[in-house]
C-alpha cells in the first residue's frame, strides 16, 4: 500500500500567500506499507546466520531419522519414491520452520 502526501493549495487565499512558492502538487511525503503473510518471520541478520547453521548441520541428521522412522510406520511406502520424496520434503519443511520460530522474535 503507497500513500502519498502533496502540497495543495485549493483556496485562493492561500494560493496568494503561497504565490512565490513553487512547491503546489509537490511531494510532502511518501509512506510505503507493507503487509506480510502471516507465516513470514522476523528474524535479525546473526539469529538468520546461527538458524543457517543450525540448518545446515542438522538438517541431514534430523530428517533423515525422522524418514527411517516414517519408513518404518509406513512399510508399503518404501517403494513408492515419490511418496518417500513428497514426505522427505514435509520434513525439511517442518524442520527449517521450527529451527527459524526457535531463532525468531515472534
Amino acid at each position: 500500500m503507497k500513500s502519498v502526501s502533496q502540497y495543495r493549495y485549493t483556496n485562493k487565499a492561500d494560493q496568494i500567500l503561497f504565490a512565490g512558492i513553487i512547491n503546489n502538487h509537490q511531494i510532502k511525503k511518501n509512506t510505503v506499507s507493507f503487509v506480510l503473510p502471516r507465516n513470514w518471520f522476523v528474524i535479525s541478520k546473526t539469529n538468520l546466520v546461527k538458524a543457517g547453521k543450525d540448518i545446515k548441520k542438522n538438517t541431514k541428521k534430523t530428517v533423515s531419522k525422522q524418514l527411517k522412522d516414517y519408513l518404518q510406520e509406513h512399510p508399503k511406502e518404501a517403494t513408492n519414491k515419490s511418496a518417500i520424496q513428497r514426505e522427505e520434503n514435509e520434513l525439511l519443511k517442518k524442520y527449517t520452520k521450527k529451527t527459524l520460530v526457535k531463532y525468531s522474535k515472534n
